[in-house]
């Protein structure tokens, strides 16, 4: 089934390079288990500049002006008769002064907004615009992560590197059962939301830069050429920042793992006096090895669709 999946996925993806200049497009997967309307895409990315906001506007994304303070760049005409966002909202949406563009979904808990909305920068390019846009339009095909999906793996995130880092300074505490459960929990909570951790984050990034350099070419008239370069190489980044979140848990798995082994051996063969605070029999070393692998199996998912990534980033 996972070969399959793979091969899935890559036709799917060559299609849309085939056909990168069709005006009627199917519905497209990508990885990570997500969609776009391709047709929306084509839609959007010809509408003429008069008509772009009104569109986004009809298409039930509402599109917001923040104002800068000391603009450093000239201001874009397109979006001079905008309604300017409010001060609550931006302190609510964590804008921050380094911010081009922001989408805040409608059933994003922090701002209590009635449809999908668009926080675009006075001096922002329409490009950035356009690839705001297309963040509440490329739909995963499960929301298992919830809501605050960002903030509550942030916090598993750092959870387990803190009892890494301490297992690391000193591995003898995985000769406690309680160091080895808490360290399972850690690994399993992010494990269990790393998929879609990266869904909704960093492949979004790289689709949606991927995407619309097949459309925005330089006889668009939102054609950017320092802007489409700049924002390949962020979904660049962003594909090797996935890399990197994974090769990190991988690598806290499997080394924990490798120290409950080599501690039972050693236990085995005398080398380690027994306290009354550590107990790490036969069954203990089998039952942490299998839960591990566990872990390792369940990566391998994610591990799948960074490589679909990686590959897209080729075409």
């Amino acid at each position: 089934m996972k070969s399959s999946k793979v091969l899935f996925s890559g036709v799917l993806f060559l299609a849309l390079i085939t056909l990168a200049d069709s005006a009627k497009w199917m519905e497209k997967g990508f990885p990570f288990e997500q969609h776009l309307s391709l047709d929306l895409v084509y839609d959007i990315t010809t509408a003429s500049p008069e008509q772009l906001i009104a569109k986004m506007n009809k298409l039930g994304v509402n599109v917001l002006l923040v104002n800068s303070e000391k603009p450093a760049k000239e201001l874009n005409p397109l979006f001079q008769n905008l309604e300017v966002a409010s001060a609550a909202l931006l302190k609510k949406a964590e804008f921050q002064q380094t911010y081009e563009g922001r989408m805040i979904g409608k059933s994003n808990p922090c701002c209590d907004l009635k449809q999908d909305t668009i926080l675009i920068r006075d001096t922002a390019s329409t490009y950035t615009l356009i690839h705001e846009f297309m963040h509440a339009n490329l739909i995963a095909a499960s929301n298992a992560g919830g809501q605050d999906l960002e903030t509550q793996f942030s916090l598993n995130y750092r959870r387990m590197t803190f009892y890494q880092k301490r297992i690391f300074d000193n591995s003898y505490e995985l000769l406690n059962p309680l160091w080895r459960r808490d360290i399972l929990s850690a690994q399993a909570d992010v494990v269990g939301q790393l998929f879609a951790r990266i869904q909704m984050g960093q492949s979004q990034e790289a689709i949606i830069e991927k995407v619309l350099e097949k459309y925005i070419d330089e006889g668009n008239p939102y054609y950017d050429k320092a802007r489409q370069e700049q924002g390949l190489k962020y979904g660049e980044l962003m594909i090797n920042n996935a890399i990197d979140i994974y090769n990190s848990v991988d690598a806290s798995i499997k080394f924990c793992q490798t120290i409950v082994a080599n501690l039972r051996a050693s236990l085995v063969a005398g080398e380690l006096d027994k306290s009354d605070k550590s107990k790490l029999d036969k069954a203990d070393a089998e039952a942490f090895n299998k839960s591990a692998n566990e872990l390792i199996q369940r990566l391998e998912t994610v591990k799948t669709e960074i490589l679909l990534l990686k590959e897209m980033y080729k075409k």
